[in-house]
């Protein structure tokens, strides 16, 4: 429990301080903006064609925006070298990846909260499936982001090219949760028999409990770098 407190309390001072900059909120919520702009100005909305192209277009401005969040997880704290008195006080260090995992969550699920129906009402698309397992969709791929993301961020935040390094190790990671996501989205929303797109969510499942166990052992060693 004194585990999950610290995890709690952790994540609520990152969620605290950006609510007060609101730097990476701006720049998240700016870039799903600019990027559904565009495509309602190259995509006619009024046309079917554009609800096939939907999800991958939906998704692929989520998890860019996402990028920008996972870039500042750890650069406070690394200028500050805040990060290695973090460390030194007397926990599991995997509490600190977990706090940061659990606060660009909630800022991601909070962009996805304004963005998102932006989407639908920009590109003219309307969410006509089931709504329950859209946002199950929603929720285990934005975790499968996050955890996957942070452990990668932190790699990256000791390198000099950090912010470019990271998206390099986490695109090609990120495979099975894009497919998974997509898969699901497109299945959702073009009526799709249910037996082809279900099984993906076991995907989405498994993949977001390999990363919450996977930081256990190898969090200290990749901070240590």
């Amino acid at each position: 429990m004194d585990a999950l407190r610290r995890v709690g309390l952790l994540a609520w001072k990152d969620v605290v301080v950006e609510a007060r900059s609101k730097e990476l909120l701006g720049a998240m919520f700016v870039f799903s903006l600019l990027v559904v702009v565009i495509f309602s100005f190259a995509l006619d909305p009024s046309r079917s064609e554009v609800r096939p192209f939907f999800p991958g277009i939906l998704w692929v401005a989520v998890f860019f925006a996402g990028v920008l969040g996972l870039n500042r997880s750890f650069s406070k704290e690394m200028e500050d070298r805040a990060l290695w008195g973090m460390m030194l006080i007397p926990m599991d260090r995997s509490t600190v990846y977990y706090a940061k995992a659990l606060s660009t969550l909630l800022l991601m699920l909070f962009t996805e909260a304004v963005v998102l129906p932006l989407f639908f009402v920009l590109l003219g698309q309307t969410l006509t499936g089931d709504v329950a397992l859209f946002a199950l969709a929603i929720l285990l791929g934005s975790i499968g982001f996050t955890l996957s993301g942070t452990l990668l961020s932190a790699l990256a935040a000791s390198t000099r090219s950090g912010e470019i390094l990271l998206p390099i190790l986490l695109f090609p990671l990120l495979v099975p949760v894009v497919l998974g996501v997509v898969e699901i989205t497109q299945g959702i929303l073009l009526g799709l028999d249910p037996a082809g797109w279900l099984k993906w969510f076991q995907l989405l499942g498994a993949y977001d409990l390999l990363f919450l166990v996977v930081p256990l052992i190898l969090f200290e060693q990749v901070i240590e770098l």
